[in-house]
């Protein structure tokens, strides 16, 4: 389960302001160490990436395909395991996600999605899985040069070059074939207006430039205007450890707001309880680390009329109560 977690990736469309200025649109990509915000950039296409053949070896690779909003991955499979075949990928369409990979072929069986070893799911257990796999989906595939001229026909056909002959009964059900260029992604949707790939004008293909890298090892996720007690509506601030912060993140529909922050907020307690275990080595049991998180500590000050609010990072550790104006980056004595 830990290596799966440290392989998802959650994708999406936000904007993004210094609380002064007009909101800009920009992705946010979130790993479970980091979160990145991105501007997309329009370049020329390449066009000699279309041009590249199918590798000549039968050996793994791994390659990330980002869904698009119209189009989906871009392609269509055909087997599965009741057919007693790979999931191979039989389509690519022009311009669409896999297409624009430059590293994906008619032929190429996938073997894992995210991490997730899928040679032993029957095809409609495969579909399903593409389709929930994120906004980024890391194929591990293999390529099956031999195969690809029975692509476009049917899966018997094929089975008679996987099986040397050997033709499974049931002809009429291993003709499937499932198009994955379509489909409706399950995660994060678009936020303000913003150009999707398929948008781009004509000559021009995306490329997603980091702008801002926060890390989220003890970040503070707020959505209080800083330094006071109100909310900022459909949006929120992350701070890194580093002092980076991301701005003001502002998502139109409140759903998608709740989401972006349980996973961030889940993978910064993450990160902090495993740091949290690590302090611990150093300490007897009465001295351990039981919680560390942020908070925020009112200030009255005799000059306002009202309370300010400052972050503080807690600290239970044994019996005492402990609050720094950063996070520690060493074991505490």
């Amino acid at each position: 389960m830990s290596r799966m977690r440290r392989l998802e990736v959650r994708t999406g469309m936000v904007t993004v302001s210094d609380g002064k200025s007009r909101p800009q649109p920009m992705r946010l990509h979130l790993s479970m160490e980091i979160l990145q915000l991105q501007r997309e950039e329009l370049s020329p296409i390449n066009h000699s990436y279309n041009k590249k053949t199918p590798p000549v070896d039968s050996k793994e690779r791994m390659v990330n395909v980002t869904r698009q909003k119209v189009g989906g991955l871009g392609l269509s499979i055909k087997g599965g395991a009741e057919h007693k075949l790979p999931v191979l990928i039989s389509r690519i369409f022009k311009n669409q996600a896999a297409d624009q990979t430059g590293q994906l072929f008619i032929g190429d069986a996938i073997i894992k999605v995210n991490g997730e070893y899928i040679t032993s799911c029957h095809h409609d257990d495969a579909v399903n899985i593409l389709r929930n796999a994120g906004d980024l989906v890391i194929l591990t595939v293999k390529h099956y040069q031999a195969a690809t001229p029975f692509l476009h026909r049917s899966c018997t056909d094929l089975k008679r070059y996987v099986d040397g002959g050997r033709v499974n009964d049931s002809a009429e059900a291993s003709r499937d074939e499932h198009h994955l260029d379509n489909e409706t992604s399950s995660t994060m949707g678009s936020e303000g207006s913003w150009q999707s790939p398929n948008q781009s004008p004509t000559g021009q293909h995306p490329r997603w430039i980091d702008i801002i890298t926060v890390p989220l090892m003890m970040a503070y996720v707020t959505r209080y205007i800083f330094g006071t007690d109100k909310l900022r509506p459909n949006a929120f601030e992350v701070r890194g450890l580093n002092g980076v912060s991301t701005g003001i993140i502002h998502c139109d529909d409140a759903a998608i707001l709740s989401q972006w922050l349980k996973y961030i907020t889940d993978n910064i307690v993450g990160l902090t309880h495993l740091q949290m275990k690590l302090y611990n080595r150093n300490f007897s049991a009465s001295e351990r680390i039981e919680y560390m998180g942020w908070v925020n500590e009112g200030i009255l000050n005799n000059n306002q009329p009202w309370q300010s609010y400052k972050p503080r990072f807690l600290t239970l550790k044994g019996t005492d109560v402990l609050l720094f104006d950063s996070p520690p980056v060493s074991f505490l004595g």
